[in-house]
C-alpha cells in the first residue's frame, strides 16, 4: 500500500511570508516617521536659538550694566570710534544708550552702550565704552559684553514718551533672525 502522507518539509508558506514582509514594511515605515519628526524638531529648535540662548543672554549683560546707571539717555547715532556720545538725546528710539554714574567724590562718570553689527573687518556685538570722570574725560576703556554672532539682528534703545503706556520706561529691543522682537523693559530714571 501505498504511504498518502507526504513527507514534512520545513519552510514557510507564501502566506507567511506575506504577512512578515508586510510587517517589516509596516515598522520601516514607523521608524521613518519617527526619524523625519525629529529632523523637523532638531531644524526648529535651531532656528529658535535666538529665543532660546542669545536673547536672555544678551537681557542678562544689559541688565547688569543699566542698573548700576544713575541716569540714562538715548542717542541716534553710535559714536565714533573713541569719542563720546555727541549727539543730543533722543525721547525715541535710537542704537545707543549712555550711562551716567554718579561718583562719591561728586563727579559723574559717562559710558556709552551700543550694539554694532558685523561689518567687514569690524567686528559686531555689544560694546560698553567707558569714560574717565569729569566733563573731558579721556576714553578709559572699551569692552565687549557680546560678540555678535549672526542670529542677533540688531538691539534698539528707547524711551517710553509721556502718554504711551511705556512713559518714561527704558525699553531694550532685540531683534532676530526669524523677525523675532523681543523688548525687555526697565525702571523710570531717577
Amino acid at each position: 500500500m501505498k504511504n498518502l502522507v507526504r513527507p514534512h518539509h520545513r519552510g514557510v508558506t507564501l502566506l507567511e511570508l506575506t504577512v512578515v514582509i508586510l510587517l517589516g514594511l509596516l515598522m520601516a515605515g514607523m521608524l521613518m516617521g519617527l526619524a523625519q519628526q525629529q529632523i523637523t524638531f532638531l531644524n526648529l529648535l535651531s532656528r529658535q536659538n535666538f529665543l532660546v540662548d542669545e536673547a536672555p543672554l544678551l537681557n542678562n549683560y544689559i541688565n547688569r550694566v543699566i542698573s548700576k546707571a544713575d541716569r540714562f539717555s538715548v542717542h541716534a547715532a553710535v559714536p565714533a570710534a573713541g569719542a563720546r556720545v555727541a549727539d543730543a538725546a533722543i525721547l525715541g528710539a535710537g542704537p545707543t544708550l549712555k550711562l551716567t554714574y554718579n561718583l562719591p567724590d561728586g563727579t559723574n562718570r559717562e559710558s556709552v552702550l551700543y550694539f554694532r553689527r558685523a561689518a567687514l573687518g569690524n567686528p559686531g556685538g555689544l560694546f560698553l565704552r567707558t569714560f574717565q570722570p569729569g566733563a573731558g574725560g579721556a576714553l578709559n576703556t572699551e569692552v565687549t559684553l557680546y560678540s555678535a554672532t549672526s542670529v542677533t539682528t540688531n538691539i534698539i534703545f528707547s524711551i517710553g514718551a509721556v502718554g504711551s503706556p511705556n512713559a518714561g520706561l527704558l525699553v531694550v529691543t532685540l531683534n532676530g533672525p526669524q523677525n523675532e522682537t523681543i523688548a525687555f523693559a526697565g525702571t523710570t530714571q531717577q
